[in-house]
């Protein structure tokens, strides 16, 4: 088993379209921006943790089970002025960024690192959470695990 803290806001990779023989962010696309700076130094940080969890260990070759539990930072509209939580204000990061583009970014970041190729992935848990006391910054928790 693979654990590691990868630690930084997370950042969603959106959906790909195909323009002549290069795949583009949608997103990045419907702005006319260019792949946004953010999500490459999201993946570079997600890397660079999984190398060093998997220092001296063959990347795995066979199918996995993946888990990852998005530590996310809550949005100042939350807090009262004194920064106390307010009334009424979700437990649970039921908005933007969508799960499944959370997970679409650290799969292919971990590719060729972890494993061979995020088509492995054969298994998965996605959770969201604020951050809390548990956790001193947003940013993700990844377990991989052989089946």
């Amino acid at each position: 088993m693979i654990k590691f803290f990868a630690p930084g806001e997370p950042v969603a990779k959106g959906s790909m379209v195909k323009i002549g023989k290069r795949f583009i962010d949608q997103k990045n696309l419907a702005t006319k921006t260019l792949p946004a700076n953010r999500l490459k130094d999201w993946q570079s940080q997600i890397a660079w943790c999984a190398k060093k969890e998997m220092r001296n260990r063959d990347v795995i070759q066979g199918a996995i089970a993946l888990t990852a539990t998005f530590i996310l930072s809550r949005p100042k509209s939350h807090r009262n002025a004194k920064g106390k939580l307010k009334k009424g204000s979700p437990i649970l990061p039921v908005f933007k960024p969508d799960t499944d583009k959370l997970l679409r970014a650290i799969g292919d970041a971990m590719s060729g690192i972890v494993y061979r190729d995020d088509c492995q992935i054969v298994d998965v848990r996605i959770r969201k959470q604020y951050v809390n006391g548990a956790h001193d910054g947003p940013g993700v928790e990844v377990e991989v695990r052989v089946i």
